[in-house]
């Protein structure tokens, strides 16, 4: 790493936090200068300025509100846009700098400078609110540490996107001399180097650390950035360091990598596994010695990764039968019997007997969770070169979940997940309501291995629908998550009336036969009323608009209500664990205490309910439907909809409120309608799976990434995707670019607290596997082994064993372009991905003899200067091999 630059001189490049401490003094002036309507007059000097607001589009939404005030905390959230390309970024700032320094900058060096999600930070805030920043701005820049009491840190947090993680990113910002940012970059080099076990989530504990912290902040924070930007660079490459211990490996390399199941393991868990086997899902890694476990890093070159999220892709394969879904099944119960050693979480999760079972990951350290008659035991291991060993006993009570990692599991398969066949402990699993705790999620969802499909359908349209109305993030039209197809994004929501859903109040079985009897909203009566009442009461809901006759429906509104009844009727009878309606009485058994306790539930199971509640409650929704009599349908513009959500969340006091919660009732039909004229309903069937599919993972990774960093709460730093047969509705031309796809829909996201993706997909799709190397395959039953299927031409796999007819995976033809580039001997210009060792990495894990040949002599011919006798005669022998006829096929 290049001496880190400080300049003064417009002329030279200057670092950013000298930048931006000028800034935050010229701001602090400003306060001064103006007290509590500093935010007022910054207002007004910035939207005078016309380059200021053809550079920062997202000044608009501040002047378009009745109090027009700015912060601080938005204005630098503004600077350091995630996805900001390098030179708008230096425009923002010089652009600022002009109107409060009146000066302006060439360069601007922005290494080790966090860059968050800023959407939240940027969201629009009350005045109260807005001043509260203010306040903690000025004194935090006055006073320095000093300053940070805890009642500072409980004023925060009623602001929405503010927590300690976002709070110190900003403090840095302002100071560097004196803040440290606990962003996802340092707190991962800080856990590595063995400065702290967990990230800190409160006042006492981030004052701590800043008083032991002995480096300088800004280089922790800069070498931290280069570690995971620069990946290939080693320790021994950042001179800036005097004696520091690195992290020897990079950091968020997440995998989990393998498992082995024990003797002592119930036989009918096992089902065809074997004792005592490893079943590893990344060939680097050997781990069938518990005290050394061996890595080999010319098995791995690190091709999935996006812009400061490390992926890795694995994959196991295999005929019916031969064991890839009781793996899974495996995992899930370690991760059940894991969850149950802590008493914070949800305590309804079975003991599951005859458990012996090991479970290896790498998270900053590789651990291994093992389980001796189902008791769990917890080892770290030390790393020194290519191997880990002396394996450290951690006890389970002092084991921070956040040093685990987070499954989402996606099985579509019609037979998969039974409870009737694999066991009641997989109940629990499914009925989450414990704000992504638990670290472990199952779509779909499953009642004794039936998947309601309308529920599901209903379910992944609202995920999809959540996904569709939050906050755009700035210059990213093209790469956003309304872009659904290739050539489509979506533009705007028609909104009608469902009257269907009005046709009766519920249903009731016909004793002796299989027919049911429909009850109408005519039995309703004042003690529905009374009911309703009580919602209001408990939600915030104005009880004079419930209609004075509830079997008179002359509003939206009124149908607004009707809906509640129905809904608060359904979830009653529909939940083994809400039974609180007597059809024979009409009645609920104890309404007032069915209502609080649907008030403290954000699940799945009360969306509807608050959807409905809330269409009362704002009016985001309602202005643009008539009222009555004929309830025409309207056309809502998404970015329309989605200001109107975002302004809704940031000044409510709801601290667990959603745009999930938020969206489009379910009593009103919605048509997602695309910007080429086409509706979402009208694509096929296998795209709309493939939309549903995606959007579900995403709107989880969102979600986790969102989790509120608090005392009480787990943040989990490491997910795990699994996808178990994705490609069962897939056509195969889907198959062949779901990795690609997968990859790109992600990079839409800011995962700006999440430091790395792992991801399983078992299959049995020779189109998904060409898209993974062989090293990173699992191979169960007689298949060979020794086939390569990165970059292989799908014929070669069918030969091999069990696969379809097709071609090679979009996502390694674009790495394989992207190589061939590289080694272009027109290509003068250096490359941050690639280099001569990763390069002949990939390249020997190429499959298709003839690409991987023409690859091997530009490789050659580029580094020809280079190359040792040694790798000489390695490159000549493969030659040989190939002109004889001797290469893999």
């Amino acid at each position: 790493m290049a001496p880190l630059k400080t300049g003064n001189a417009s002329t030279s490049t200057v670092r950013w936090n000298i930048v931006y401490h000028e800034l935050a003094l010229a701001l602090a002036k400003i306060r001064t200068d103006y007290g509590k309507k500093a935010g007022s007059h910054l207002h007004s000097v910035l939207v005078r300025d016309a380059k200021f607001l053809s550079s920062n589009q997202w000044f608009a939404k501040y002047s378009s509100i009745k109090v027009q005030l700015i912060d601080p905390l938005v204005l630098f959230a503004s600077l350091n846009a995630s996805m900001s390309k390098r030179e708008n970024r230096l425009l923002r700032v010089n652009t600022l700098c002009r109107i409060l320094l009146d000066k302006t900058f060439r360069d601007i060096d922005f290494s080790g400078c966090p860059t968050p999600i800023s959407i939240n930070l940027m969201s629009i805030r009350s005045k109260q609110n807005q001043e509260t920043i203010w306040w903690i701005f000025e004194h935090s820049l006055k006073l320095g540490p000093s300053f940070l009491e805890e009642a500072v840190f409980e004023r925060l947090q009623y602001i929405r996107g503010i927590d300690i993680v976002s709070f110190t990113i900003f403090l840095f910002w302002i100071d560097s001399n004196n803040f440290l940012p606990l962003d996802k970059n340092t707190v991962g080099f800080l856990i590595q180097t063995g400065r702290i076990e967990v990230a800190p989530k409160g006042y006492a504990e981030y004052i701590k650390l800043l008083v032991d912290h002995d480096q300088p902040y800004l280089e922790t924070a800069t070498i931290a950035y280069q570690l995971v930007n620069s990946p290939s660079e080693t320790p021994g490459d950042h001179s800036d360091i005097n004696d520091e211990k690195l992290p020897s490996s990079n950091i968020g390399n997440f995998r989990v990598i393998g498992i082995k199941p024990l003797q002592g393991l119930n036989k009918n868990l096992k089902k065809v596994l074997e004792f005592d086997k490893s079943y590893c899902f990344y060939n680097a890694f050997n781990i069938e010695d518990f005290e050394n476990i061996t890595y080999d890093p010319t098995l791995e070159a690190h091709i999935y990764s996006l812009k400061n999220l490390p992926i890795n892709i694995s994959a196991i394969v295999g005929k019916n039968g031969q064991g890839k879904s009781t793996i899974t099944e495996l995992i899930y119960i370690a991760i059940n019997l894991l969850s149950k050693t802590h008493s914070n979480l949800q305590t309804d999760l079975e003991h599951i007997p005859e458990f012996d079972f090991e479970l290896y990951y790498i998270a900053d350290f590789l651990y291994c969770i093992k389980y001796i008659e189902s008791e769990v035991f917890i080892y770290r291991y030390e790393s020194e070169d290519n191997l880990f060993a002396k394996p450290k006993k951690i006890e389970t009570n002092k084991f921070d979940l956040s040093q685990f990692f987070f499954t989402i599991a996606i099985n579509y398969s019609f037979y998969g997940l039974n409870s009737r066949h694999i066991g009641t402990w997989i109940k629990p699993l499914f009925k989450k309501n414990d704000g992504y705790q638990l670290p472990l999620t199952i779509n779909p969802y499953r009642e004794e291995g039936n998947i309601n499909v309308n529920i599901e359908e209903g379910l992944t349209k609202q995920r999809l629908m959540t996904n569709l109305l939050l906050p755009e993030p700035e210059n990213t039209q093209e790469m956003n998550l309304r872009k659904l197809t290739q050539k489509a994004s979506a533009d705007n929501l028609t909104l009608a009336l469902d009257k269907g859903k009005f046709s009766n109040l519920y249903r009731i079985a016909i004793k002796d036969t299989s027919g049911t009897k429909a009850i109408g909203f005519d039995v309703t009566s004042k003690y529905f009323m009374r009911v309703l009442t009580k919602v209001c009461t408990k939600f915030g809901l104005d009880s004079s608009l419930i209609p004075k006759d509830i079997t008179q429906r002359n509003t939206v509104t009124d149908y607004a209500f009707w809906y509640i009844l129905k809904k608060l009727i359904s979830i009653a009878r529909t939940y083994p664990t809400w039974t609180y309606f007597d059809t024979k009485t009409n009645k609920f058994s104890g309404y007032i205490e069915f209502i609080n306790r649907l008030f403290d539930d954000y699940s799945h199971i009360t969306y509807k309910l608050r959807q409905a509640i809330n269409f009362i409650k704002f009016d985001h929704i309602r202005k643009h439907l008539t009222q009555a009599p004929d309830f025409e349908a309207a056309k809502v513009p998404i970015d329309k909809l989605s200001f109107d959500i975002e302004s809704i969340l940031s000044n409510s006091d709801e601290q667990k409120l959603e745009t999930i919660h938020l969206i489009p009732p379910t009593f009103l039909q919605v048509s997602i309608n695309l910007d080429d004229g086409s509706k979402l309903d009208h694509l096929s069937s296998g795209e709309k799976q493939r939309i549903y599919a995606i959007s579900s993972v995403v709107y989880h990774l969102y979600n986790l990434n969102s989790v509120s960093v608090k005392e009480e709460f787990v943040n989990y730093r490491y997910i795990n995707i699994i996808f178990d047969e994705i490609e069962l509705y897939f056509h195969p031309e889907m198959q062949q670019d779901f990795i690609n796809h997968l990859l790109s829909y992600i990079s839409r996201i800011n995962l700006d607290r999440i430091a790395a993706l792992n991801i399983l997909i078992i299959t049995h799709s020779p189109f998904i596997l060409s898209d993974i190397p062989n090293p990173n395959i699992l191979f169960l039953g007689k298949a060979d082994t020794d086939i390569k299927t990165f970059g292989s031409n799908i014929h070669d796999l069918l030969a091999n064993s069990f696969f379809m007819e097709g071609f090679m995976g979009n996502h390694v033809k674009k790495i394989i372009v992207e190589l061939a580039n590289y080694l272009s001997p027109d290509s003068v210009e250096k490359s941050e991905d690639w280099s001569k060792e990763r390069s002949l990495k990939v390249i020997n894990l190429i499959g298709e003899p003839l690409i991987k040949q023409r690859l091997l002599d530009m490789h050659g011919a580029k580094f020809k200067e280079e190359i040792g006798k040694e790798q000489l005669i390695e490159e000549l022998e493969l030659k040989l091999k190939f002109l004889r006829g001797e290469t893999d096929k």
